[in-house]
């Protein structure tokens, strides 16, 4: 009989082989840890750069748009300007024809007075009947002679 040392030796070789085939087992799985860490600090890298670059573009965008705003400003307030100014010459024509009217009234106010004309009267001795009436170009409505005689009434 034996006394047990072809046992051992199985056992032995057996738990060495279970012993290499874990270590096997544990290098691929390290591996697979490995190259999944990898894939994580690229991933990591490239979303950094996509940071980069959406700031980048963000604070270009905003350039922009504050230049364009400033130009639009700048274009509104040339045009309030320019309509500040066509109103200021406007009012200074107005009050340049008012200032030439009331010169001109003054001067026609200054001029001595001539009477009109006033329409004759018949008397009462060239006709004995009827009312009086004046002999003045007067054209009644839209009358079409230009001349005649009528009552001295205001149309």
């Amino acid at each position: 009989m034996c006394s047990g040392a072809d046992r051992r030796r199985k056992a032995e070789k057996k738990a060495k082989r279970q012993a290499e085939d874990n270590a096997r087992r544990a290098a691929a799985r390290q591996a697979e840890l490995d190259a999944i860490a990898k894939q994580r600090v690229m991933a990591a890298a490239a979303q950094e750069a996509q940071m980069k670059q959406l700031r980048a573009t963000s604070a270009a965008t905003a350039a922009q748009a504050a230049q364009q705003q400033k130009a639009i400003q700048q274009s509104s307030n040339q045009q309030l300007n320019a309509m500040r100014l066509r109103g200021q010459q406007q009012l200074q024509g107005i009050r340049a024809r008012g200032q030439a009217v009331t010169s001109s009234l003054q001067v026609l106010s200054q001029q001595p007075r001539q009477q009109a004309p006033t329409a004759q009267v018949s008397s009462p001795e060239m006709r004995k009947r009827g009312a009086r009436t004046t002999t003045a170009g007067l054209r009644m409505g839209s009358s079409r002679f230009k001349t005649g005689s009528g009552a001295n009434v205001a149309t």
